[in-house]
């Protein structure tokens, strides 16, 4: 079966019955006022096996890639990226799944701000996850999730910094141009365990971890881990 979609928006292709919000799992972060568009391709076999395949524009009137900033840090007035992503899932023993996906993304940035970063190089970027889920585990209403992944990291890109270094005699401040790399220092990865147990019809208790190791994609940052256990009922 293979069928063709557009939208505003879509998930990372999960296995059936595994809930984002059950899965901790890393994900794009929300930026200012733009557009979207995408179009996604997705094939599912008889074995229970799915694959999709996604692309996407987004134009963000005033962040980059979810990221803002004023005056000295301006970003030049907003950007736009395409994204072109692969999700997958398949069952590899009975109630047990693995499923994984992967972003590619190209982001153009405006030719010529007005802050300390201009002349932005094209901004490359990428994310990923691959994770199992089991169902059935203790009970015939429980599953477990275990993911790892990266958020959205850049991969490449470069910019003039240009930099006030001094005053000529007349007042006038003179500019130092030097052409600088922006990929972070290092790579975040977040590993996620959940577990999921439906006490009864609408009525379902879970439990989630998640630990970053170098978050914010920062070298040598402190590793973080958060907990969270939460009642969902509905009525």
């Amino acid at each position: 079966q293979a069928k063709a979609r557009e939208s505003g928006a879509s998930d990372v292709l999960l296995p059936p019955g595994l809930r984002a919000e059950d899965m901790a799992r890393p994900g794009a972060r929300a930026g200012g006022a733009g557009r979207m568009w995408m179009t996604s391709l997705e094939h599912r076999f008889a074995s229970g096996a799915a694959i999709d395949l996604k692309w996407s524009m987004v134009d963000e009137e005033t962040d980059a890639l979810g990221s803002s900033g004023d005056g000295a840090f301006d970003l030049g007035g907003g950007a736009r990226s395409q994204f072109a992503s692969l999700s997958w899932t398949a069952p590899i023993a009975p109630r047990v799944n693995v499923f994984g996906s992967y972003t590619r993304g190209m982001t153009s940035m405006p030719e010529r701000g007005t802050g300390l970063l201009r002349d932005w190089s094209r901004v490359d970027s990428d994310s990923f996850t691959a994770g199992v889920v089991a169902r059935g585990l203790f009970s015939e209403n429980d599953q477990a999730g275990l993911l790892i992944g990266q958020p959205l990291r850049v991969s490449g890109a470069r910019a003039t910094l240009a930099a006030p270094v001094a005053r000529d005699l007349g007042g006038n401040v003179i500019i130092s141009e030097q052409r600088v790399g922006l990929a972070p220092s290092g790579r975040e990865r977040d590993i996620a365990l959940s577990y999921t147990w439906e006490r009864a019809p609408g009525v379902a208790l879970s439990s989630q971890g998640v630990l970053r190791l170098e978050p914010g994609h920062v070298a040598g940052a402190k590793s973080d881990l958060g907990l969270l256990l939460s009642l969902r009922v509905q009525f």
